[in-house]
């Protein structure tokens, strides 16, 4: 227990807090699981459990009826859903030694609503959680835009698709121009990871490196690195032509192409 809340309390000592820390708490959050278990074997801690897990169904469950995401053919996907790991569980539990079953398991919460609290609490958090992990608004395991039918590259931009145009008109760009070193300037929240993926579609051999940085990391650059081409990504996109490593570069403006004039992806090229 010591262990698992020093975990959190380093994470927080060594990492700058921001939104992106998310996935890193996640590991943290299952290696918890081990107490949380514990706790519901407690028959003193069964009621107070039981009572957070029913707020957090009852929540769950208005978010999905007022946002309409509510249906029965996600209710039937559901039930199904449950159905399979209730089967799985029970075949699981007649094949193990008498002295290594469970004493509770998911399926056969049914019934012992009274002696079985944690059983029935999994059980609900489990089917209150289903929505979300088949139908999530930006990769869905279900429906017409399933992750298993969407192509991975327009999956980058679900939740900015305004930006998917003028990152694939930059990064053909570049491959036009040949070039093979390109500086990225980006700032607190740039969106930079898509356009790795595309240029290095474009030319396998690009080498991409931050450039203009403006924080302390500034001074672990690479002298010797010089580009021939420069993207800038809101919220960085500089208001002049750059200037970098001694090479003045001049914004790519095309009025045949609209991409080309998008605040939030800047291409230069250098000055001729």
């Amino acid at each position: 227990m010591c262990a698992w809340v020093s975990g959190l309390v380093l994470l927080c000592l060594l990492l700058k807090w921001q939104p992106w820390n998310v996935r890193l708490l996640l590991s943290w959050l299952v290696l918890g699981a081990p107490v949380v278990g514990s706790v519901w074997t407690q028959r003193s801690g069964r009621f107070g459990w039981l009572l957070l897990g029913a707020t957090c169904v009852g929540l769950g469950m208005r978010t999905i009826v007022e946002r309409g995401e509510l249906s029965t053919a996600r209710v039937v996907a559901s039930a199904g859903a449950l159905a399979l790991i209730i089967g799985v569980s029970r075949l699981v539990a007649r094949r193990l030694p008498p002295t290594q079953q469970p004493s509770v398991i998911v399926g056969r919460a049914w019934g012992y609503a009274g002696s079985s609290a944690p059983a029935v609490l999994g059980l609900a958090l489990l089917a209150a959680g289903l929505p979300w992990a088949l139908w999530n608004e930006t990769r869905p395991i279900l429906g017409d835009q399933t992750v298993l039918r969407v192509p991975r590259l327009q999956q980058y931009f679900v939740n900015a698709s305004d930006l998917e145009a003028p990152y694939h008109w930059a990064a053909d760009t570049v491959a036009q121009e040949g070039c093979t070193r390109v500086g990225l300037v980006a700032g607190p929240g740039s969106i930079d990871y898509p356009l790795w993926v595309l240029l290095r579609e474009g030319i396998p051999a690009v080498s991409i490196e931050d450039v203009l940085v403006a924080n302390v990391s500034a001074r672990l650059a690479s002298s010797s690195f010089s580009p021939c081409a420069l993207i800038a990504l809101a919220p960085a996109v500089p208001r002049v032509d750059p200037v970098f490593a001694n090479q003045r570069f001049r914004r790519v403006l095309d009025a045949a192409t609209p991409e080309s004039a998008s605040p939030s992806v800047a291409l230069y090229l250098p000055a001729r």
